[in-house]
C-alpha cells in the first residue's frame, strides 16, 4: 500500500512515503495531498535544477550535472543521508547539512522495511552542504526529474572527479556492513519489494531434461552478451511458463532468480497483474529495463489476465514487448494458468516469447522427489512411497498443503515435528477434500496444448 505524509518542521520539510517502483502513477495522489498545503511537485530539467541552485547560491559559478551509473553508484547516493527526516549528520569524516533552497526538503522512502540494521531504502531531494575531514567541500543537488524518478542525477558544485569517486566510496563503506548479504530483492511494481534466501536450497521438481532446458537458456542468455553484439541481434529474450495452478511455476522463477543473480548479478522486477494495472503500469515496469548496465529480469504473473482483468491497452503492451532496449540483456519470464487466454500476438513472435513450456501435473516420480525434499522423514521410504502412488493428480501445492496439515495435526498431538501418523492423519482429510474439489484443485492432468508463437491461432479467439 502506498502512503505519503506530509510533515512540517522548523522550515518547510516534506515527507513523501511513496514506492519507487511505482513512482510514475501513484505520484498523483502525493501531488494532491501537496497541491492541498500550495505545494507544486513536478519533475524538473537541469537547466531548471540549475536555476534553482544558483538562486540558492549565487557565489557558485559552476555546476557539474552528476549522472548516476544503475549500480552501485545509485544505490551508494540514494542512502547518503541516511534513514528517516536529518537535516544534517555525518558519513565517516564527511560531515553534511541541508541548505534551504526554492525546492521544499523532501525525504521519500522506498517501501522497505528495516530488520535489524539493514537500510530501509531512503532516498531524498533538495540542497546540501558537504565538508570532508581534510578540508574538501562542496553542494550537492538532488532533485526529481521530469518523469518524477529520485537519485538518478545530480548538480555538484565541483568538477574534482577523484574527491566524488572518494565521497561515493566512503558512502558505500560507511553503508555496506548495514546490508544484508545472501539476500536477493526482488523490486515489485506497486507493491513491498520480495526478499529471497540465496542460501536457501529449494529447487523445482520438473523432468530432469524440462529443468536442464530451462536452467541453460537462461544461464547462456546471460553469458552471452558478446555473441548477440557480435551477430547483430537484439539482446534479450522471452520465456513463457505455462500449466495448471500449483505445478511449480512459481518456484521455477524463484530458483532462476537465485541462480541468476548468483551468477550474473541480475536485477528482477516483478509485477502482478490485477484489476487496478494500467497502461502507466505497464509503461513504468518496462521502464526499469531502460538505460541500465546491469542484467535485467522482467516477471509478469498470470500474464493472461493483462487483456481480461487489467485496464490496460493491447497496443500498450506490445509495444512495450517490443520497445525493449536491445542493450541492457533483458529477460522476460511470465507465467499463465490458463494458455487459451492468452492474446496470440504474444505467442506467435518469436520475439515476445522465444521458448513456451508446459508445466505438467506432477507424477509419482516427481511427487515423492518433492515429499522427500520437504517433508524431512527420515527412514520413512514406505509411507512416502504409498503417499506418492495415492496422490496422483495432486499438484505441488497441494502436497505442500499435506505437509502444512499434518504439521497442525502433530503440534495438536503435542509433538514438535511432523510425524508419520499425523502425515496419515492429514492424508485422509485431504483426500477426501481433493475428491470432491472443495477448493477447486485440479483432478485431472492438464491437457497436452499446442502453445507458442510457432503454434497455430486459435479459432474464436476474440484477440
Amino acid at each position: 500500500m502506498t502512503h505519503c505524509r506530509i510533515a512540517f518542521r522548523t522550515r518547510l520539510c516534506v515527507t513523501v512515503f511513496i514506492n519507487h517502483t511505482n513512482f510514475n502513477r501513484r505520484h498523483r495522489m502525493g501531488q494532491r495531498m501537496l497541491n492541498q498545503q500550495n505545494i507544486t511537485l513536478h519533475g524538473y530539467t537541469a537547466p531548471e535544477a540549475a536555476a534553482i541552485v544558483r538562486k540558492a547560491l549565487s557565489d557558485v559559478e559552476h555546476w557539474m550535472l552528476w549522472a548516476m551509473d544503475p549500480d552501485p553508484a545509485e544505490n551508494v547516493m540514494r542512502g547518503m543521508l541516511g534513514d528517516g527526516i536529518n537535516n544534517s549528520g555525518a558519513i565517516g569524516t564527511w560531515k553534511w547539512s541541508r541548505v534551504p533552497c526554492d525546492l521544499p526538503d523532501i525525504h521519500t522512502w522506498g517501501g522497505h522495511i528495516a530488520k535489524g540494521k539493514g537500510h530501509p531504502g531512503y532516498c531524498w531531494m533538495g540542497l546540501v552542504h558537504v565538508k570532508g575531514g581534510k578540508g574538501e567541500e562542496f553542494h550537492i543537488f538532488s532533485y526529481p526529474r521530469p518523469d518524477l524518478s529520485v537519485n538518478r542525477e545530480y548538480l555538484v558544485s565541483t568538477g574534482d572527479l577523484k574527491m566524488l569517486r572518494r565521497f561515493c566510496r566512503d558512502v558505500d563503506r560507511h553503508y555496506r556492513q548495514r546490508r544484508k548479504k545472501n539476500i536477493v530483492s526482488i523490486d515489485v511494481h506497486g507493491g513491498m519489494d520480495i526478499e529471497l534466501d540465496l542460501k536457501s536450497m529449494e529447487r523445482p521438481c520438473l523432468p530432469d531434461t524440462m529443468l536442464n532446458d530451462i536452467e541453460q537458456q537462461t544461464d547462456l542468455f546471460f553469458k552471452s552478451a558478446a555473441l548477440y553484439k557480435r551477430m547483430n541481434i537484439p539482446y534479450r529474450r522471452g520465456l513463457l511458463f505455462s500449466g495448471a495452478p500449483g505445478t511449480g511455476k512459481t518456484m521455477m522463477v524463484r530458483h532462476l532468480i537465485r541462480q541468476s543473480h548468483l551468477s550474473h548479478k541480475t536485477r528482477p522486477y516483478y509485477l502482478g497483474v490485477n484489476s487496478r494495472t494500467d497502461d502507466d503500469d505497464i509503461r513504468s515496469f518496462f521502464g526499469n529495463a531502460q538505460n541500465n548496465k546491469r542484467p535485467i529480469m522482467l516477471i509478469i504473473e498470470e500474464i493472461d489476465s493483462l487483456f481480461y482483468e487489467a485496464n490496460v491497452s493491447r497496443s500498450n503492451v506490445l509495444a512495450m514487448l517490443d520497445g525493449i532496449s536491445p542493450l541492457n540483456g533483458v529477460m522476460l519470464i511470465a507465467t499463465t494458468n490458463n494458455p487459451d487466454r492468452i492474446d496470440s500476438a504474444l505467442l506467435h513472435r518469436p520475439s515476445r516469447f522465444d521458448r513456451v513450456w508446459t508445466f505438467p501435473i506432477p507424477d509419482k516420480t516427481l511427487r515423492l522427489d518433492y515429499m522427500k525434499a520437504t517433508f524431512g522423514l527420515q527412514g520413512e521410504d514406505a509411507l512416502l512411497n504409498h503417499l506418492a502412488e495415492s496422490t496422483d493428480g495432486w499438484t505441488f501445492a497441494y502436497i505442500k498443503e499435506l505437509r502444512v496439515t499434518a504439521s497442525f495435526v502433530s503440534l495438536h498431538a503435542g509433538h514438535t515435528a511432523l510425524t508419520p501418523e499425523s502425515l496419515k492423519q492429514a492424508f485422509v482429510l485431504l483426500d477426501e477434500q481433493f475428491k470432491a474439489g472443495e477448493k477447486n484443485h485440479p483432478c485431472e492432468p492438464a491437457k497436452s496444448q499446442s502453445v507458442g508463437f510457432g503454434a497455430r491461432a486459435r479459432r474464436g479467439n476474440p484477440l
